[in-house]
Order: structure tokens, then C-alpha cells, then sequence
């Protein structure tokens, strides 16, 4: 446990320390009159996109732990319900999807940051040669009963921020169907009116095929997938592709009231296709 205290505390350069404690000081004192607003969701539920469209949308500048808060900042993270947090958005994706693409960002995308070792998790251990979806069971298995990283579930998230005040919600597949519509909603609750064509342009310019070409240089559309990078698919229901009968029993086990709160299922048929 000591272990892992001082391995976060070193992770993090000295200058970024500074930051986020200071920050955390300005939050608490002044967020209020600053307008600081938390964009937070479950790991890979799209928050990035919406952020970047948040910030291109209004020109508000680009926020990442590295200066410190000013006015309208919008501070993404992936917490729980907490006082510091007065204004929040909170993006919500079909969890099933979510798991799915944390999967290959942990397995694929991160192992630049462990030198390209395999991905150990609790019981988990990442075998390249075990068919995917067994691979992929594996992980949710441990994911589902003993998260590492943030060290709370999916259904925990949903409940606490459901519950909680002064927060918009919004989903990644209402964006991915009318993003102008969604971003206009999510600008109005930051009490700011954006004309249409500055909705437009920030969506164009944060395209999954312009996203991919600034951060790779290689285009590609949603579909075409890259699971060594931060944009790996960006389309809807990519679930099917990796839970087998087993994954489903399992997360419905342990998530399966999460996708009905959430409208994602009506019931939970789902579990069994055929039946």
C-alpha cells in the first residue's frame, strides 16, 4: 500500500504538484466566483471529445493540470460526487462500451508507459495468444469486482452522480447522433449563448477523422480501428464484438441495474439474445 502511495506521489513531475495543489486551494476558495465547471465521467465514456468541443465551441483555453485555474477552466476527471466539485457534467456511455474500450486502452494504448509489458491487474495478466474474448472476460471479471484505477465501479459512478446537484448530464451517443444539439445544451447550462456556426466549427474540427489525423497523422473514420491509440474506433456498440454468453451473465450480474437507470436496456433480455 506504501508502495503504491509514493509511486502516485513520484508519477507526477514537481511543477504539475505545485499545480494541482495550488489549484485545489483556488477550487476550494474561488471556484464558485470562477466559474470552474468539472467534466466528469467513467473512464472512456467520450469525456475528451466533449471537453475539446467545450472548450473549441467557446474559446476557453486548454486545461490540463499544468497552470493554474483561471475563469470557465473545465477540469476533466474521473471522480466521485464531492463538495470541491460545485458545477459538474457528467458523461455517461453505455458501460458496456465503456468496458470494452478501457479494455484496449489499458491493454494496448498503455503499454508505452510500462515499457511494453504485459497488462497485470489483480488476477489478470494480458495473454496475446488467448482468444480475445476470453482475454477480454478476464479483465472484466477483475475490472468488475476489484477496479484499480479509479478504484470505484461503473454502477457506484451512475448512482452517486445521479443523485447529486448542480450537474448536466450527457451521452456519448446523443452526441455521436446530434452533436450540434447536444453541444448547444451543454453551452446553455455554462450560461453561455454560441451561435450555431461556432457550434459547427468546433464538431468539424474535433472529427474522429481529424482527431486521428492530428494526433497520428493517418485519417481514419469511425470504424477503423487503431487500438494503439487514444482514438481507437469511436463508434456505438462495439460491445458485440468482445462479450460472449459469459460476459454478458457477468456484467449483468454485477452492472446489469447500471444499463437499465441509464436506458440503455429496457430489460434484461439482453443477457440472453436467443432466448
Amino acid at each position: 500500500m506504501k508502495h503504491n502511495v509514493w509511486k502516485r506521489l513520484t508519477a507526477t513531475s514537481v511543477s504539475n504538484r505545485y499545480y494541482q495543489v495550488t489549484n485545489g486551494v483556488i477550487n476550494g476558495l474561488f471556484g464558485r466566483q470562477l466559474r470552474i465547471t468539472h467534466l466528469v465521467e467513467y473512464p472512456r465514456c467520450g469525456g475528451t471529445w466533449i471537453r475539446h468541443l467545450l472548450q473549441d465551441s467557446m474559446d476557453i483555453p486548454q486545461y490540463a493540470y499544468d497552470r493554474l485555474l483561471s475563469s470557465d477552466t473545465i477540469v476533466q476527471c474521473h471522480k466521485l460526487p464531492h463538495r470541491m466539485i460545485r458545477r459538474a457534467i457528467v458523461v455517461f456511455r453505455d458501460p458496456r462500451d465503456a468496458m470494452v474500450s478501457f479494455y484496449h486502452k489499458k491493454v494496448h494504448y498503455d503499454q508505452k508507459f510500462r515499457d511494453h509489458r504485459p497488462l497485470t491487474i489483480g488476477g489478470y495478466c494480458h495473454d496475446p495468444a488467448r482468444d480475445a474474448q476470453d482475454d477480454f472476460l478476464a479483465f472484466l471479471k477483475v475490472q468488475l469486482t476489484s477496479p484499480d484505477h479509479p478504484r470505484f465501479g461503473f454502477g457506484e459512478f451512475v448512482t452517486r452522480w445521479l443523485a447529486a446537484r448542480n450537474a448536466c448530464y450527457a451521452k456519448y451517443e446523443d452526441f455521436k447522433t446530434d452533436p450540434v444539439k447536444q453541444l448547444g445544451l451543454l453551452t446553455e447550462f455554462l450560461g453561455r449563448s454560441v451561435p450555431r456556426e461556432h457550434l459547427e466549427a468546433a464538431i468539424e474540427k474535433n472529427s474522429f477523422a481529424n482527431r486521428t489525423k492530428r494526433r497520428s497523422g493517418t485519417l481514419r473514420t469511425p470504424g477503423q480501428s487503431d487500438n494503439h491509440q487514444f482514438e481507437r474506433k469511436g463508434i456505438v456498440g462495439d460491445w458485440h464484438n468482445l462479450f460472449n454468453q459469459e460476459a454478458r451473465r457477468v456484467f449483468a450480474e454485477f452492472e446489469g441495474e447500471t444499463l437499465l437507470a441509464l436506458g440503455y436496456e429496457p430489460d434484461n433480455s439482453w443477457v440472453n439474445p436467443s432466448s
